[in-house]
C-alpha cells in the first residue's frame, strides 16, 4: 500500500505546509501587459476571466489581453503565439473541463 497525502496549494501566497520556501514574486511594472491564452476547453474562458480580473485587480496591469486558440485538439497557431509575444508581458495559459 502507498502512503499519500494530499496537500492544498494555496496561489495567494501562503506556504503550507511552512517548511516550503515561494518562489520569489516580482513588482508589476508600470506598462505590464497581461495575457490570457484559452485553449478552448470548456469554461477556459471563464476561469481565465475570473483569474484576469483578480489579477488586473491586484496589480493593474496597463492591459489585460485575451486570445483563444482555435481549436483544443491542436497547438496554438504561430501567429497567435506571436500576437502574445509582440503584445504581452506575461501570459497565463488556461485549461477547461
Amino acid at each position: 500500500m502507498v502512503d499519500c497525502q494530499t496537500w492544498l496549494v494555496n496561489p495567494c501566497g501562503v506556504a503550507s505546509p511552512p517548511r516550503y520556501q515561494l518562489a520569489q514574486r516580482h513588482t508589476i511594472a508600470p506598462g505590464t501587459v497581461l495575457g490570457l491564452l484559452d485553449n478552448g476547453k470548456t469554461n477556459a474562458g471563464l476561469i481565465l476571466e475570473e483569474i484576469g480580473a483578480a489579477l488586473q485587480q491586484q496589480y493593474g496591469f496597463a492591459e489585460v489581453v485575451h486570445i483563444r486558440k482555435p481549436g483544443v485538439a491542436h497547438p496554438c497557431p504561430e501567429a497567435l503565439l506571436n500576437e502574445l509575444r509582440a503584445r504581452c508581458t506575461v501570459v497565463v495559459n488556461g485549461v477547461g473541463d
